[in-house]
C-alpha cells in the first residue's frame, strides 16, 4: 500500500482509470461477441429457409414436367421465369442480410 501512495499522482490516476475501464472493455467485447454469434445464427437460419423455399418452388414448378420433351422456345421461357423469380428472391434475401448487418453494427456501436 505504501508503494502505491509513493507514486506520482499521474500514475495513480492512470492506474485507477485502467482498473475502472478494464471490466467495461471486457463487457463490451463479450457483448460484441455474443451479438456477432446471434447474428450469424440468424443469417444461417434465414439462408437455410430461403434455400428450402427456393428448392420447393423449383420442385413444384417442374413436378410432372418432362422438360426435355418441350420445344426449345418453351424450355427457354420456363428457364427465364425460374431465373427471374430466383433473382428476385436473392435480391430480397440480400436486403434482409444487409438490414440485419446494419442492425448488428448499430447495436454493437461499430456502424462506421
Amino acid at each position: 500500500m505504501a508503494m502505491t501512495w509513493a507514486r506520482p499522482l499521474q500514475r495513480q490516476l492512470l492506474l485507477a482509470i485502467l482498473l475502472l475501464l478494464a471490466p467495461i472493455l471486457a463487457a463490451g467485447v463479450w457483448l460484441g461477441v455474443v451479438e456477432y454469434r446471434e447474428t450469424v445464427e440468424e443469417l444461417t437460419e434465414l439462408t437455410e429457409l430461403t434455400a428450402r423455399r427456393t428448392a420447393s418452388a423449383v420442385e413444384r414448378e417442374l413436378t410432372g414436367l418432362d422438360f426435355e420433351s418441350l420445344p426449345k422456345d418453351r424450355q427457354r421461357l420456363i428457364a427465364l421465369e425460374i431465373v427471374r423469380r430466383e433473382t428476385g428472391i436473392m435480391a430480397v434475401s440480400a436486403l434482409v442480410v444487409f438490414g440485419l448487418a446494419l442492425r448488428a453494427a448499430g447495436t454493437s456501436g461499430h456502424l462506421f
